[in-house]
């Protein structure tokens, strides 16, 4: 897969625009990964990170995990106003929209066992929510990163017009920052740091907090930016300190 991906010609002079690509991401940085320990994603993240956070899952029982398909409903946690959604709906009928190419290709239900199996680096997590804040939590407290290389990773690099998502985007070295694609009380937009997930999950972190936070539904929602009880309960989260 990196291979392929190196061999393609970029949509557009490198530096000049920026686009979320949420399948592709994983390949590239999961090659350095290989190259460095000789080990998959899949298992680098098994043996340092703990069996709850699983990349591939293909002896669990399918009632554990299902995941219902979108509505095709576009709508949003905040108000990012008419023509934001409009445009999403203009681009998630177009097969040949970026969002439609970068998302969706392959064409994959994640109830596919196949899928499940698989361990995409990128979108192919099954954990649990208490795993997941977990992780942030160890993250957070230098446990699995020295604090400068963290500070680093997670300072802005790059906001504004996101060509894929069609909204203001903002991100570090991997990691999604606060903006419109990331909604989170004010108090967090500051420092916090995270993914959110398909079907509506959501985990971050906020080391000047102390807050690590993992949110995993067991039905999806249809918000384009999240799922509307994540963004209540992180707001209630920044509301209690």
């Amino acid at each position: 897969m990196a291979a392929l991906l190196a061999a393609q010609r970029p949509v557009w002079e490198p530096g000049t625009r920026h686009g979320y690509h949420a399948l592709t991401f994983g390949w590239l940085a999961g090659e350095f990964v290989r190259r460095h320990t000789g080990d998959s994603v899949a298992a680098y993240v098994a043996e340092h990170f703990g069996p709850d956070l699983c990349l591939g899952i293909p002896r669990v029982p399918p009632a554990r995990t299902t995941f219902p398909e979108r509505s095709g409903t576009v709508r949003f946690t905040t108000d990012t106003g008419h023509g934001a959604t409009a445009r999403l709906v203009r681009a998630y009928g177009d097969p040949d929209s970026l969002i439609m190419r970068g998302s969706t290709n392959p064409r994959a239900s994640y109830s596919d066992p196949a899928v499940q199996a698989g361990g995409w680096p990128a979108s192919g997590l099954h954990t649990t929510a208490r795993s997941l804040a977990g992780f942030y939590r160890d993250l957070g407290e230098g446990a699995l990163l020295p604090e400068e290389i963290l500070r680093t990773a997670a300072a802005e690099q790059v906001r504004g017009p996101d060509e894929v998502l069609m909204l203001e985007s903002a991100f570090g070295l991997g990691y999604m920052l606060p903006a419109a694609t990331l909604a989170l009380p004010e108090p967090a937009r500051s420092g916090a740091f995270g993914h959110p997930g398909t079907g509506g999950s959501l985990g971050l972190a906020d080391p000047g907090h102390r807050i690590a936070f993992g949110f995993v539904p067991n039905l999806r929602r249809d918000a384009f930016d999240g799922d509307t009880r994540a963004h209540d309960l992180v707001a209630a989260v920044y509301d209690s300190l």
